[in-house]
């Protein structure tokens, strides 16, 4: 089980958007696209304190490993290395993006690239559902995730630097979507009215485009 995440008030501007209002007008939620940097976005999703707080406690029951905070779960190695076996046994990665080709309970990560290529690398952070069905992984800017055995990535550069360092990262699983949180944090605290991300997976399985993913520029707002 995951610490729950905590909150540092900080001032800030609070935009008047809500997190489940409707996208349209302030462009705070867009379709993923490579490259994109905050200059793309025309809002932000504010997320309540209570709202954080719910998906702070889900997340925390999700099987988790965490390089930069020196957290990991026990079953977060058997977690990793029963992922890999079975996206290694499903072949279904997704061509398009960074999908996981080999994952083992070390960390090891390989994941598909540009042109054929693989990328190898270690595993940042980690986080499975306690079904295992669903699972998401960090590996330096790479954000991938898998569902139901089949996987695919993006890659977060362009959105939040170089490496995870500063940010808080949860995950939770709602109606079939993934969401991943990436969030500032001060001091190992996750900062209110600080701008931050969610990324969102939905598996498609014999739909034309095979995943939809998209991204929000989010605030947690007091």
């Amino acid at each position: 089980m995951r610490r729950r995440a905590t909150i540092l008030i900080l001032g800030g501007v609070l935009f008047s958007s809500s997190i489940s209002s409707a996208c349209a007008g302030n462009q705070a939620y867009l379709d993923w696209r490579p490259g994109l940097t905050e200059l793309d976005f025309g809002g932000l999703y504010e997320v309540s304190l209570d709202e954080f707080e719910r998906f702070s406690a889900e997340a925390a029951n999700n099987i988790g490993f965490d390089r930069y905070h020196g957290e990991s779960d026990p079953e977060a190695s058997a977690a990793m290395a029963e992922l890999g076996e079975e996206l290694a046994a499903a072949g279904d990665p997704d061509p398009r993006g960074y999908a996981i080709v080999e994952l083992g309970g070390d960390g090891r990560v390989s994941l598909t690239g540009a042109r054929g290529q693989t990328l190898t690398g270690t595993v940042d952070w980690f986080a499975a559902t306690p079904d295992r069905r669903r699972a998401a992984l960090l590996s330096k800017t790479k954000l991938t995730v898998a569902i139901d055995g089949a996987s695919t990535g993006i890659d977060l550069g362009t959105l939040i630097g170089s490496a995870l360092a500063g940010h808080h990262v949860m995950m939770i699983v709602r109606d079939e979507e993934l969401t991943v949180f990436v969030l500032p944090e001060l001091g190992g605290v996750v900062t209110a009215n600080e701008p931050g991300y969610l990324f969102a997976f939905r598996h498609q399985p014999g739909k034309r485009e095979a995943w939809s993913v998209s991204v929000a520029r989010v605030i947690i707002a007091m």
